[in-house]
Order: C-alpha cells, then sequence, then structure tokens
C-alpha cells in the first residue's frame, strides 16, 4: 500500500498549525483533506516577467509592457487625469491616471523607458491601461524568465 496515498487522505488538523477553527474555514471552501489543500489551485495567475508587445495585447488581459514614453499630459476635461502615451516597435498604447502626484509625473519624462503591468481595455483612443501598476525596475533573473527589450 502506498504511504503517501494515505497522507493524502489524513484531515487537515493533522497538518501543524491548522486547528479546529482554521478547518472550519477551509470546509467552507470544499477543503477538508490534505490533498484537497494540496491540490487547490489558484483561479487565474499573474506572468510579471514576460514582457507582451502592445500590438499582443488583447482586451481583458493582463501584461507587462516595457515601452517609451511619447509624451505626456494632464487633462482637465471632466476630471482632472494624467495621460501618457508609451510607444513599442509594435504601436502605442494610452496609460490613464485619475490619482497622481508630481512624483508619478516626473516618472513619465518624454524619452524614458517603463514598465507598468495592468489590465489592458478599450481607450477612448484605442487600446489602453487605467492605473497600471508602474514598476521600478525591470524584473529580476533571478525571479523567473524575462524576455523584455529597452
Amino acid at each position: 500500500m502506498d504511504p503517501s496515498a494515505n497522507a493524502l487522505d489524513a484531515p487537515l488538523t493533522s497538518l501543524k498549525g491548522v486547528g479546529p477553527a482554521l478547518a472550519e474555514r477551509l470546509a467552507k471552501i470544499s477543503i477538508h483533506r490534505v490533498g484537497d489543500a494540496l491540490f487547490h489551485l489558484p483561479l487565474r495567475s499573474q506572468d510579471r516577467h514576460r514582457v507582451k508587445p502592445i500590438r499582443d495585447m488583447q482586451h481583458g488581459d493582463e501584461v507587462l509592457c516595457c515601452a517609451e514614453v511619447v509624451e505626456h499630459s494632464i487633462s482637465y476635461a471632466g476630471r482632472r487625469s494624467l495621460r501618457v502615451r508609451v510607444s513599442d516597435d509594435s504601436g502605442t498604447l494610452e496609460l490613464r491616471f485619475f490619482y497622481f502626484h508630481s512624483a508619478l509625473l516626473a516618472r513619465f519624462a518624454t524619452g524614458s523607458t517603463v514598465f507598468v503591468f495592468g489590465e489592458v481595455r478599450k481607450g477612448p483612443r484605442g487600446t489602453a491601461m487605467f492605473h497600471p501598476e508602474v514598476l521600478d525596475e525591470p524584473p529580476s533573473q533571478r525571479e523567473g524568465p524575462s524576455q523584455y527589450t529597452p
């Protein structure tokens, strides 16, 4: 008989740190045994290491983009917003920020390379990201595979 099969069928309370209260909370999401916990996989994952060219972005995708800042401006139409147009060799993308400060504005100097992560949406002027996460540095090689061209 396979001893690992018995370990997977063991109740969650057999694990160190899992008491009756935690086991009860996990039971609400159908996790009753050690095997259930091991094979409870995330609904989705975010790939923050692979840069996607702008032309390959689909609406609804969460992607990492590496692009050069073409221009930025503050718009007062309706509500104040920061609009940043970035481009790579494959196309252009608009970044929109409704809440911003001068330090964020300084990160988008014309000609600078930026890394942003966010959901791609249809904006008023084409493909856009609203409030993307602006990364301080490119993804590191030790965190996982990276394919980008600054």
